[in-house]
């Protein structure tokens, strides 16, 4: 341990939703291990709620693509500066940074100079873009935290140590009571055909997505009239963001808060943002389609360093493409009320897509993730 360093202190930072979450299940599960560490950092509301102490919530300062980045860039530059002073200050026993690459790898770089050790838990999908990163990680990182089994053989550098801890959704990814329960109280008939539509859990991604989603519902209502949608809203957002979107337009809908566990698991297709939201489906097992749109420009500098040919973590993981993805300029309503109109008339496509998103959770199942971080976490600060 390095001098001065607090052995009883960690210091985390989480900048997205999904983070917060998974850095919230380690932290209580790192308090069953060793109930007097003291956690504080950055994150958001399940961080709070799981006893870290948020010097600042990063979650709300979420930026989506390259022209979001620069139009917060002062207070991300902001943010990054007080918290780097703050961080010297504590001398953690460590700094434990989830996903977020584009704000941690830059504080693990100026963290490693303070002699601090740095745990990064969820690696940057090196494997999807920017792959001179695999060399440089290992400079700046002490230990990684992998949740996809291949990530484990990237990293071949001795200087970091590499542990694969399982994905964490897998374990998190359920739903709230059984399909029945949970269509009759949101009023659904037992035979109601039902696609939900999930535009993501941030205001840019809402108003860029649902407008294509909602165009795609109304032509699809028209193709099966008996169909209701539902309309998975993120709690942290204000209902008018979709209400003043979907007056717009007319099919059968309901917008449901906060429970979009629950409003897969009554569904028979989803429309869904790209992101953490396809690997909830895939993990629940209902058939989808990805749909991502963003700025011309920053599509066009992502396209400069997309090393892969799928967006989706499924098609990635499965190796080839088992659910469809209309991506910036395909995403077209009209062509996805199609493709989702001519999978739910053919059972043996539905069943074939369902078989392959059971295939692809098998493979990144290892029970326990979460429980297996926090024992890595334990195992390194013990070494140290």
């Amino acid at each position: 341990m390095t001098p001065n360093a607090s052995p009883t202190t960690l210091f985390f930072i989480a900048g997205e939703a999904s983070g917060d979450l998974h850095t919230a299940n380690l932290v209580q599960e790192l308090k069953k291990i060793r109930p007097t560490i003291r956690f504080c950092g950055l994150g958001g509301p399940r961080m709070r709620e799981a006893g870290v102490e948020i010097l600042f919530e990063l979650t709300k300062l979420a930026a989506v693509g390259f022209v979001d980045v620069m139009r917060k860039y002062h207070k991300f530059h902001k943010v990054f500066h007080n918290t780097l002073e703050e961080v010297k200050k504590i001398r953690p026993a460590a700094v434990v940074l989830t996903d977020f690459p584009g704000f941690n790898l830059r504080f693990a770089q100026q963290i490693k100079k303070c002699g601090i050790p740095v745990i990064y838990y969820i690696s940057p999908q090196v494997w999807a873009w920017k792959k001179d990163r695999i060399h440089t990680i290992p400079k700046v990182v002490d230990k990684m935290l992998v949740i996809l089994p291949f990530e484990k053989n990237i990293y071949v550098d001795p200087a970091m140590q590499v542990d694969f801890v399982g994905h964490p959704l897998v374990d998190e990814v359920k739903p709230s009571a059984d399909k029945d329960v949970l269509k009759k109280e949101f009023g659904l008939a037992p035979d109601q055909k039902v696609i939900t539509l999930l535009p993501g859990s941030r205001k840019g991604e809402v108003t860029k997505i649902l407008p294509i989603m909602a165009q795609t519902a109304e032509l699809l209502s028209a193709k099966i009239p008996d169909c209701t949608f539902l309309i998975a809203k993120t709690a942290c957002l204000q209902e008018h963001l979709y209400t003043t979107v979907l007056k717009r337009h007319s099919f059968k809908h309901t917008i449901i808060e906060g429970r979009s566990y629950d409003c897969f698991s009554v569904s028979d297709f989803a429309l869904v943002k790209s992101g953490t939201s396809t690997l909830e489906a895939t993990i629940l097992g209902i058939p989808y389609v990805l749909i991502y749109h963003v700025s011309s420009l920053t599509y066009l500098i992502g396209r400069c360093f997309v090393t892969i040919p799928f967006l989706g973590i499924a098609n990635i993981i499965a190796g080839r493409k088992i659910i469809e993805e209309f991506i910036q300029h395909a995403a077209e309503p009209a062509k996805i009320a199609s493709y989702v109109h001519d999978v739910l008339r053919d059972e043996n496509k539905i069943q074939t897509i369902k078989r392959d998103l059971r295939s692809v959770t098998d493979m990144i199942t290892t029970p326990n993730a979460s429980a297996n971080a926090a024992r890595s976490v334990i195992a390194f600060l013990d070494e140290k």
